[in-house]
């Protein structure tokens, strides 16, 4: 086994084509400054993108940061839709609590979304803050930066920026009123450039209605539920391994904790509520409520060091204290990340169908010893396993529990 230090791996970007599809250039928003609106299709096309190393250039130069993100399975869906938003803020409160002698928490996403989907749950996170009022965020809890509110959400957005699929009923309904494309949750327009005119002009591959974007919500919701298997857990070697990851505190992030549900503090459908309702159980003064547990998310983002990094540091500088925690100048630099489910862990190879990429130990194909697959952990795939997974985490909470 080699003693060398692990080397970061990074993806270089060799080249980026955008086509020469624009012809005319948009009129400029109001609330844009003149300086970052392109003036001709020239600005918006191959350009200003030629050479453009994210991982060898600086933001600061104008040139791209990105991430590499992997799809995750869905199996885990309906669980992160239970969890009261009550119980996300408790475990960031927890996390820097100095009885876990952690300083640097990870901290919740505010969005713009919808519950139930639709109009009638929309909240457009005008105010910047969590409340009850009309216009207060949701927190967010899809997406490996955490950007997505609801399910619908999620499916909306990917439908948009993976398919260009847009759905125009339903922008009119969520966003009779949208002045900021920050704040968007459905789409309108083909997916372009807010600039490229004639492409924002152009059909979309299809269009979506609402009730479509429901119904994908309900087949990923009950996609299938993974669950422990009663017989591996109760093993000798699996509760020493449970003991061993409290121990180290993964469990700060990988919350494994029973959780209950509560009806009134969390993002599932309407009729989703109503049926969880009726089995609450009812007892003198106390309530029976339906719980999961061992999820293995606290659904927070956290800075994960060179795993967060999207651009590399200028020649000779190090945007990180001696802590590791991010110089103020650099902070653009560091993409936060969610914390992705354990639950069904083991499945995970079944899923991306990497139990078909092995190798045979050997050369003897009489002899059943197989390598096992890849299973393409953390957010960009780097990982083959569990183990390999933990020792990549990074970040500042890792360095101060040593």
């Amino acid at each position: 086994m080699s003693n060398n230090p692990y080397q970061p791996q990074r993806i270089a970007i060799s080249n980026i084509n955008t086509g020469d599809q624009c012809q005319e250039i948009a009129d400029k928003p109001e609330n844009v400054d003149t300086d970052s609106w392109p003036g001709s299709c020239a600005e918006v096309s191959e350009d200003p993108f030629s050479g453009a190393d994210a991982i060898s250039s600086t933001i600061s130069d104008g040139k791209i940061g990105f991430m590499h993100l992997l799809g995750r399975r869905l199996g885990n869906t309906p669980l992160i839709e239970v969890i009261p938003d009550q119980t996300i803020i408790d475990t960031q409160i927890a996390q820097s609590s100095t009885e876990n002698g952690i300083s640097y928490p990870g901290c919740y996403g505010l969005a713009a979304g919808t519950r139930n989907g639709g109009a009638a749950h929309y909240h457009s996170c005008d105010s910047g803050e969590l409340g009850n009022n009309s216009n207060d965020c949701y927190i967010s809890r899809w997406g490996w930066i955490g950007d997505r509110a609801s399910l619908e959400d999620q499916i909306a957005n990917a439908a948009n920026v993976e398919m260009n699929l847009r759905s125009k009923e339903s922008y009119k309904e969520v966003h009779p009123n949208a002045s900021s494309i920050h704040q968007l949750v459905r789409y309108k327009k083909t997916l372009c450039g807010p600039a490229n005119e004639s492409c924002q002009n152009s059909e979309a591959n299809s269009d979506i209605t609402e009730q479509e974007i429901k119904d994908m919500a309900t087949y990923q919701r009950w996609i299938g539920i993974p669950q422990r298997s009663e017989y591996q857990v109760s093993s000798e070697i699996v509760q020493q391994g449970e003991k061993i990851f409290k121990d180290l505190q993964c469990n700060s992030c990988h919350v494994i904790s029973k959780i209950a549900y509560i009806n009134d503090d969390n993002m599932l459908p309407d009729e989703e509520r109503a049926h969880l309702q009726k089995l609450q159980i009812l007892s003198g003064d106390q309530t029976d409520y339906p719980f999961i547990s061992y999820l293995g998310t606290d659904l927070l983002l956290h800075d994960m060091g060179y795993l967060s990094q999207i651009a590399k540091a200028p020649e000779g500088q190090n945007i990180r204290n001696n802590d590791g925690t991010v110089k103020d100048e650099y902070k653009s630099y560091v993409q936060h990340i969610r914390t992705p489910a354990l639950k069904g862990l083991r499945f995970n190879r079944f899923v991306t169908d990497s139990n078909h990429n092995t190798e045979e130990a050997g050369g003897d194909l009489t002899k059943k010893n197989f390598l096992p697959g890849c299973d393409f952990l953390l957010h960009d795939g780097r990982a083959c396993d569990a183990i390999e997974a933990a020792y990549l985490h990074d970040g500042p909470a890792i360095k101060q529990l040593g």
